[in-house]
């Protein structure tokens, strides 16, 4: 069962895709069963055609992509205590090691040595 916030994003690359039922209104209907029965709400849809233009409605194709950006960003850095960040893997491509105050035991003996602990989150001290 699906929950929170859903934006779809439809496209079709040609027309004899569209008729070959695997069209908008194919997809449509597959994000709606998708989601059927479900804690959600479909905030946006965005719609691609062969022509290669974005269709937004209601909103410009910029403020879209700058919100789509921002939100990847907090779920791939944040806490994965959260629910982002899985594994610690954003985390772990910038060697952030989580909780900085779980390493002040080690940071004399450590001084002017590269260290890469294992990174820890919130979750880990719960």
């Amino acid at each position: 069962m699906a929950e929170g916030a859903f934006v779809a994003y439809y496209r079709v690359s040609t027309e004899r895709q569209g008729k070959s039922g695997l069209g908008l209104d194919a997809q449509r209907k597959a994000v709606e069963d998708f989601l059927n029965g479900g804690s959600w709400r479909l905030v946006a849809a965005f719609t691609e055609i062969e022509s290669g233009a974005a269709q937004f409605q209601n909103f410009e194709a910029r403020e879209f992509f700058d919100s789509l950006l921002q939100i990847v960003m907090e779920g791939f850095f944040a806490d994965p205590y959260y629910g982002g960040n899985r594994d610690m893997a954003g985390w772990k491509m910038i060697g952030y090691p989580g909780l900085p105050a779980d390493y002040q035991h080690a940071m004399e003996h450590f001084r002017g040595r590269i260290h890469r602990p294992k990174p820890r989150s919130i979750g880990d001290y719960a």
